[in-house]
């Protein structure tokens, strides 16, 4: 589809050096394509969900947000355009908190569904204890409240939540999982997934061959400040399939469920 926005802000993943099919980019410059613009074949490519920049990219890659200009054409999960402006280099824990928020802003939280099993909805919950959950393909669950859980089970899908001590899950393949609060747990169960937690005190597991990203906080003159942020395939081996992991230390140490 076309898209009738003048402009659209999103993320773009790239290689070392901020390098993308051997094309360099420098952060603050404004690029232009020559000749025609067509989505998977020329152009500028990015994402306006960060989740979905991982469907192109690993984890371990250097993240920006981006902002969109001319010829702008968006099928599924991206978008291409013309003209690329490099807004500023992101760190994976802004890009994991920048999922987190945008999963929230798709949902109509006035009037939240609690479930839901057509392709492409949403599923939303605000209130403490509660459940948000969807079956559909590329569907998003999202939940802000404390100890509540946001699961999903279509492929390509995302479940995210803020609240402390609450759960995300996916079992989709190519699904994400992501937590932000305070002892949180991320969870998939699906092939080529990715399982955040990144509050102080959450843990991360995941099948094996896919990935899982959990952060390290520190409190310092009473305020609690992210250590690292550590990310890893799961190889079986190293890190185990269907094994809870947090960092302590600055290295991955597996614990209970």
């Amino acid at each position: 589809m076309n898209d009738n926005k003048k402009t659209i802000k999103g993320f773009k993943a790239f290689n070392p050096g901020l390098t993308c099919r051997d094309f360099k980019f420098e952060v603050g410059k404004t690029y232009e394509h020559n000749g025609d613009v067509k989505i998977c074949a020329s152009g500028f490519h990015f994402c306006e969900n960060p989740f979905a920049v991982w469907e192109y990219y690993p984890v371990t890659s250097e993240f920006a947000r981006v902002t969109g200009a001319e010829d702008l054409t968006t099928e599924g999960n991206k978008t291409v355009c013309r003209s690329l402006t490099i807004d500023a280099k992101i760190s994976l824990d802004d890009m994991i908190k920048e999922g987190v928020k945008f999963i929230h802003a798709q949902i109509d939280w006035k009037n939240p569904v609690n479930v839901t099993g057509a392709d492409k909805s949403n599923a939303a919950t605000s209130g403490n204890n509660s459940n948000a959950a969807t079956s559909g393909y590329k569907s998003n669950a999202a939940t802000s409240g404390d100890k509540s859980n946001a699961a999903t089970s279509g492929n390509y899908s995302n479940a995210a939540t803020s609240g402390y001590n609450s759960n995300a899950a996916t079992s989709g393949n190519y699904s994400n999982a992501a937590t932000s609060g305070y002892k949180s747990n991320a969870v998939t169960s699906g092939d080529n997934t990715i399982a955040a937690a990144i509050g102080i005190n959450s843990k991360a597991k995941a099948n094996k061959d896919s990935w899982i990203v959990v952060a390290e906080w520190v409190c310092e003159n009473n305020a609690w400040k992210i250590k690292t942020v550590l990310t890893s395939i799961v190889d079986g081996n190293t890190i185990k399939a269907d094994t809870f992991y947090q960092v302590k230390n600055g290295i991955f140490v597996e614990c209970s469920n």
